[in-house]
C-alpha cells in the first residue's frame, strides 16, 4: 500500500529533521533537493503542533519497537491461556467421563489428584498466566491539574494526550515524557467533556460555564 501525497510529504519531512539534527549536512542538503522538501515552509503551513514536529522519526520507530514487544507479551500470554485452558477442557472431560460411569474409584482418584500438594490442577497454571499479562505500575504520572481531572483521550494520529478537569482548564501531554505541552485556560468554570476530531487539528470542549470551545492546535485558539 502506497502512501498518500500527504503521508510522503509527513515522511520527507520527517527524514530532514531527522538528517539535519544529526548534523548530516551534505546527506540533508541532497535529500531536501532530491525530495523537493521546504523545510521551512512546511513548518509554517502544517497544521501540527510545532511540538509535535520534533524528533517525528525517532518517536515513531520507538513507539513501533515498544508495540512489537507488547504483541509478542501478548502473544505469549494467549499461548499460556489457551494451554490452561485445554487442561481445564480434559479435566472437565474426565470428571464426566467418571460421573457418567458411577464414580466410585475413578473419581476419587481424580479428586485426589487434583487437591494434592505436589500436583497443578490447572488453575494455578491459569493464575499465573493471568498473572503474566502486564500489570505494572504507571508509566508516567502526569501532574499539573489543581483539582479533579474530568476526561482524559488520546489524540488520534500523535503521541498525545489531553484532559480536562473541574479547574477549567483542558492540558495537552505528551505521552511519551510526561510533559505538559500546552494549557488552554479560557473557560471559568469545569470543563465537562473534551474531544478530538478525526483528524487531529481540533479539539471541542464544553464546560459548567455554558459553553462549548472548539480549538484550534496550533495555537491556543
Amino acid at each position: 500500500v502506497g502512501l498518500n501525497p500527504k503521508q510522503q510529504e509527513d515522511l520527507n519531512f520527517a527524514i530532514l529533521e531527522y538528517l539535519q539534527k544529526q548534523k548530516f549536512e551534505q546527506s540533508a542538503q541532497a535529500f531536501a533537493q532530491e525530495a523537493s522538501v521546504d523545510f521551512q515552509g512546511y513548518l509554517k503551513t502544517s497544521t501540527t503542533p510545532p511540538s509535535l514536529l520534533k524528533d517525528v522519526l525517532e518517536r515513531k520507530w520507538t513507539s513501533i519497537a515498544r508495540l512489537k514487544k507488547q504483541v509478542m507479551d501478548l502473544e505469549r500470554n494467549c499461548k499460556q491461556l489457551k494451554e490452561s485452558n485445554d487442561q481445564f477442557q480434559g479435566d472437565i472431560a474426565a470428571l464426566q467421563k467418571a460421573l457418567a460411569n458411577g464414580g466410585g474409584a475413578e473419581l476419587a482418584h481424580l479428586t485426589s489428584n487434583k487437591s494434592g500438594k505436589g500436583d497443578d490442577d490447572g488453575s494455578s497454571q491459569l493464575k499465573a498466566s493471568g498473572d503474566a499479562i502486564p500489570r505494572e505500575p504507571e508509566k508516567l504520572k502526569m501532574t499539573g491539574h489543581r483539582s479533579k481531572v474530568t476526561k482524559v483521550i488520546f489524540h488520534p494520529k500523535f503521541n498525545q494526550v489531553a484532559s480536562s478537569s473541574e479547574d477549567g482548564s483542558i492540558k495537552l501531554w505528551d505521552y511519551e515524557t510526561g510533559e505538559c505541552e500546552q494549557s488552554l485556560r479560557e473557560h471559568t468554570g469545569m470543563v465537562n467533556y473534551i474531544n478530538f476530531h478525526p483528524t487531529g487539528n481540533f479539539l471541542a470542549s464544553c464546560s459548567k460555564d455554558m459553553t462549548i470551545k472548539l480549538w484550534r492546535l496550533t495555537s491556543d485558539q
